[in-house]
């Protein structure tokens, strides 16, 4: 297949098979000629780790650089691609048609992406992914009302390539209490994404209210980080969210102490684009552990 009739195809079955989102839910199709391998459902909620940076295996636990939970239900699709495509073909196809309906969160590439035995093997518990470090591919993305997208493809030698898709659609908006406090007390710092941090402000109050309720030698500090629009409109409008998110969290936190004072959740910042990281989504809010400051006398 010369690579004006593999172009030509990748686009036909773009338009035929391609990603389409409706107003409640994310449906997503592999867009070149595969076979569906295999196919599984969940049929209930449960919690999923959704890892978002290089992966390697210490002792015996994932460490992953990064990583975010959700609560929901998922669902797996494995395709084995026709042998006309190579890892680059399945790779530029996918990016094209994922970009239309996902935010990406994480992307890696090659040996970027860690140990590929892992995340075959341990992530997503599928042998026929597993391939040299330097195929592999790995996305994550997320499209409105709570729908994560995960990708996985690698390609062994001269054969097919497998690409795993996992679609998470989270009950909670991928929110945990108990996981958010834990990593305050360990990392002093969550960082989370801003649409969905505005859409769980419930959780975030209750995050707050516990953590300054088990830390007297503590507050908690909130700062926004969002896409640049003009180094100027970028940082006011991240000022503006930082400052807005403060108060509704502070609000709820005091309707739930009954009137009495507390409040901890004493600073806000906006930092516009100005604090980008390679492994984090661009638009985000990232709750801080800071010293409190104790009252002038």
């Amino acid at each position: 297949m010369s690579k004006m009739q593999s172009m030509i195809q990748r686009t036909l079955w773009a338009a035929l098979l391609g990603l389409t989102v409706s107003a409640s839910s994310a449906a997503w199709r592999f867009p070149l000629e595969a076979e569906l391998v295999s196919e599984r459902v969940a049929d209930r909620a449960v919690r999923h780790r959704i890892y978002l940076g290089r992966l390697k295996k210490i002792g015996n636990t994932l460490a992953p650089e990064d990583q975010i939970e959700v609560n929901g239900e998922r669902s797996s699709q494995l395709y084995r691609a026709d042998s006309g495509y190579d890892i680059d073909d399945v790779t530029q196809a996918l990016a094209a048609e994922l970009s239309l309906g996902f935010e990406q969160i994480y992307q890696c590439q090659g040996r970027r992406c860690g140990s590929s035995n892992e995340w075959a093997n341990a992530v997503f518990q599928e042998p026929k992914l597993y391939g040299p470090e330097e195929t592999q591919f790995y996305w994550v993305g997320r499209a409105p009302h709570g729908e994560y997208g995960l990708i996985y493809a690698s390609q062994r030698s001269n054969k097919p390539v497998y690409v795993q898709w996992d679609q998470i659609t989270a009950t909670d908006g991928g929110f945990f209490t108990e996981s958010i406090l834990d990593r305050l007390g360990t990392e002093g710092v969550v960082r989370l994404e801003l649409e969905a941090a505005e859409q769980q402000l419930e959780v975030l109050a209750s995050v707050v209210e516990r953590f300054c309720a088990l830390n007297q030698d503590n507050d908690l500090g909130l700062a926004v980080t969002a896409e640049a629009l003009g180094s100027d409109a970028g940082w006011a409008q991240s000022t503006d969210k930082a400052t807005q998110l403060q108060g509704q969290i502070n609000a709820l936190v005091q309707s739930r102490a009954q009137g009495s004072e507390f409040e901890c959740l004493r600073q806000s910042a906006g930092l516009g684009a100005l604090a980008p990281l390679a492994d984090a989504p661009v638009k985000r809010l990232d709750l801080v552990v800071l010293p409190r400051q104790k009252p002038s006398s």
